[in-house]
This record gives C-alpha cells, structure tokens and sequence, in this order.
C-alpha cells in the first residue's frame, strides 16, 4: 500500500508462496516474526510478489482477523 494509505504498514520479506487456485497464501517474515500468514486474491495485479522480495505490507483493523495459536 502507499504511504498513509492504512494506518499498519510494515516492510515485511516473502518466504513463501502457496497457491490455492483463487488465492495465495503468503508467508512473510514481519516485525521479527516469520509465521506472518496473509490470504491474498490471486489475480495479475499480485504478479510481482516472489519470494525473497522485501515488500511492504499493509491493512485495515476491520479488514483483518487474528487467530489464536
């Protein structure tokens, strides 16, 4: 996301890649921690993500769901 587009934006490193056909499910290292599991849509503007790649990352408080571990 751009600057100031969320209000969690966190430079994060993709350690994995799985696909699911209608979705990716990405492993990124964040803030220290490399279980970071994010859901993302898979379609052609996600292109660029390959692993190793430092990306930043971001989101909505409402747009998010924490599970225990």
């Amino acid at each position: 996301p751009s600057k100031g587009k969320t209000p969690n934006t966190y430079s994060a490193k993709v350690e994995e890649l799985i696909y699911h056909g209608d979705h990716i499910r990405t492993r990124f290292s964040v803030c220290g921690h490399d279980d970071f599991i994010v859901k993302i849509p898979n379609s052609i503007d996600n292109v660029s993500l390959k692993e190793g790649k430092q990306v930043d990352i971001g989101w909505m408080s409402e747009d998010c769901l924490a599970l225990d571990g």
